[in-house]
């Protein structure tokens, strides 16, 4: 029998605390924000992790120069 680790349930709940913590002191609110969380052993996780920063960078970088 292999033992699950007790950390992961609070990383989960602990990184969701500090994401709703950073969206509510966002006041401008003139900017969408992009929320992941992800932990370092889950490389398919970075990968769209990754994958979603760079979709959003190129939208907003090309909606600027009025390419889309």
């Amino acid at each position: 029998m292999v033992n699950k680790p007790i950390i992961i349930p609070l990383m989960k709940k602990q990184g969701k605390r500090f994401i709703e913590k950073f969206l509510a002191a966002d006041d401008s609110k003139s900017m969408p924000i992009y929320t992941h969380f992800t932990n370092a052993t889950d490389t398919d996780n970075i990968e769209l992790v990754f994958g979603s920063c760079m979709a959003a960078v190129l939208n907003y970088t090309m909606g600027n120069a009025a390419l889309t």
